[in-house]
């Protein structure tokens, strides 16, 4: 059972004649120097793979060395990322949907990857990202294949082939978790790894198998390529965390059994990438929540710091939520009353008012304007402090640096509409707003104790200015919708306090929302020690932040 793989030497004295034919035919193309700009060696070996797939057809193997090295050049950038070490820019965002990894290798030096279909949110994924970018993802991971097998090959002088494991268990294509969407990326970049990566894989195993598999395995073969479902054979094996994988004889007489997770029966270590997003070590981890029909969820976050800044990931299962967020400074500072013009300080006992007032005039602004797009009257979107209560029955989760807290929204009273004045003087809305159909703009800034310069122009220690933007007292109402995918900002907070970011579900009748959030909070440095680390560590911290840049959206309370 044991894999067989021949030597090159062998294979070269095979099918020189045919390895040397081809580079005459891709003479004219090959780089000058013997290896491409991202480090791959273009030689015999490399030639050999494309003859041996394309026996007999010389031609056809030219014609596939031309587009293969047409391909590398236009993508430089991101294949010599790979070169050096580097992640794909979208790993940490598309690792949490797609769960997919190098494991090990066999006795052989065969690389192992692992795919965890039962575990992937392929639905999220495809929300969030198009097809196109999805399969160059996975053309990224055939690429890291790729180099590891080349690169043992060159060091055992044998041919090294790669061999997938594909992990159902847990996997449903009924589910709410399944997007068809995902097979039309797999079997994109499966008809292009063929064509790149010529004698790649040795095999695909599909293990823990579900009862429609046979089924599963046509839908696949209408989308990938004949010899990529050539090399796919199913393990008859269920329940694998379970039992140990000595009991395969493949597996045993391969040495495998240190090289694969306890998932599938083995004793190797499970990567990060393959590990559920919500039990991955570190402070920021992916959370989701269920928002019940009228009602909403508050996430509470204490900013201890000025400058702070805030990055927020979102994504709404299906339908849409409303997202609003609120700052209120620590006590002492001053807010603006929009509709008189004047100022009082927040303290433990006005701390409310002050939250209410914020959020009242949000409403009136937002009814004012139309821009609310939640699907209510404006008697609907101003709700009195007294329309929201805490239910006994709803609880406060713990989310690590902030905690999530549940709401459920009473029913509005109703409140009649007052009759036109005879003399034809306009009427008052329930707000008493008029509704002359003009909009109103209602600012609202955070200012400094002088009650005179507002603070939003401060600037952090070591970022450049101009990547600087500030979150004023309340953001308008932003929709988030299950069609955008994963929706992403970034704050800079200009003071202490309390952050309140509120996800609203309370216009809905009947239907419940799913919500998959992660909010980052980075703490700008606070002394000299600090400042001299952020300065000399720059590129290595904006590698983990995304800052906003100058054509980044500013979510405020203006309405207009």
């Amino acid at each position: 059972m044991a894999l067989e793989a021949r030597k090159v030497d062998d294979l070269l004295h095979e099918h020189g004649t045919q390895v040397e034919a081809l580079r005459e035919r891709v003479e004219d193309v090959l780089p000058a120097s013997g290896v491409t700009e991202d480090g791959v060696q273009v030689d015999e070996l490399f030639l050999l793979r494309y003859v041996l797939s394309n026996r007999k057809k010389i031609e056809g193997a030219a014609d596939k060395v031309r587009e293969t090295l047409a391909w590398r050049k236009e993508n430089t950038d991101l294949l010599c990322m790979l070169r050096d070490g580097k992640p794909h820019p979208m790993e940490r965002e598309i690792s949490e949907f797609l769960l997919t990894g190098v494991v090990g290798s066999l006795v052989g030096g065969e690389p192992i990857s692992v795919v965890r279909m039962g575990l992937s949110d392929f639905r999220k994924l495809m929300h969030t990202y198009s097809v196109a970018e999805v399969a160059e993802y996975l053309m990224f991971e055939k690429e890291r294949m790729f180099r590891i097998c080349d690169a043992e090959t060159r060091a055992r002088g044998v041919l090294v082939k790669s061999i997938t494991i594909i992990d159902f268990d847990s996997f449903s294509m009924f589910g709410s978790r399944f997007d068809n969407r995902f097979f039309s990326a797999l079997g994109e970049s499966s008809k292009r790894s063929s064509v790149y990566y010529p004698q790649l894989q040795v095999k695909t195993v599909a293990i823990n198998t579900p009862s429609y598999y046979n089924m599963l395995h046509k839908t696949l073969g209408s989308v990938m390529p004949k010899s990529s479902m050539e090399k796919m054979v199913m393990c008859p094996a269920r329940q694998t965390q379970t039992k140990s994988a000595s009991a395969c004889p493949f597996m045993k007489a391969n040495e495998g059994v240190e090289a694969v997770p306890p998932f599938l029966g083995g004793t190797g270590a499970l990567p990060i990438s393959l590990t559920p997003p919500t039990e991955r070590p570190g402070d920021f981890p992916l959370h989701t929540i269920k928002i019940a029909n009228r009602s909403f969820a508050t996430v509470e976050l204490d900013i201890e710091y000025s400058d702070t800044i805030i990055e927020f990931e979102a994504m709404v299962d299906s339908y849409h939520l409303l997202m609003t967020a609120e700052m209120v400074p620590d006590r002492g500072d001053r807010l603006p009353r929009n509709r008189t013009g004047s100022t009082f300080s927040v303290t433990d006992k006005n701390l409310d008012d002050v939250r209410y007032s914020l959020a009242r005039e949000m409403s009136l602004a937002s009814a004012a304007s139309g821009s609310h797009r939640g699907g209510r009257g404006a008697g609907d979107r101003d709700k009195s402090r007294d329309e929201y209560d805490e239910d006994d029955e709803d609880d406060e989760e713990d989310k690590g640096p902030y905690k999530v807290e549940h709401m459920r929204a009473k029913k509005n009273k109703q409140q009649k509409r007052p009759k036109r004045p005879k003399d034809g003087t306009k009427t008052q809305g329930n707000h008493g707003e008029e509704r002359s159909g003009a909009k109103r703009r209602v600012s609202a800034r955070v200012l400094g104790p002088d009650e005179a310069s507002p603070l939003s122009g401060d600037t952090v220690p070591g970022v450049p200015a101009a990547r600087h933007f500030s979150l004023n007292p309340t953001m308008a109402p932003m929709r988030l919708d299950s069609a955008d995918g994963m929706v992403k900002g970034t704050w800079k907070l200009p003071m202490p306090g309390k952050l309140y970011i509120k996800f609203d579900n309370s216009f809905s009748r009947l239907r419940s929302k799913k919500l998959t959030f992660r909010i980052t909070t980075v703490v700008p440095p606070q002394d000299e020690e600090e400042l001299s680390w952020w300065e000399s560590n720059w590129g290595e911290f904006a590698k983990q932040v995304r800052w906003p840049t100058e054509d980044s959206d500013t979510w405020d309370c203006v309405v207009s």
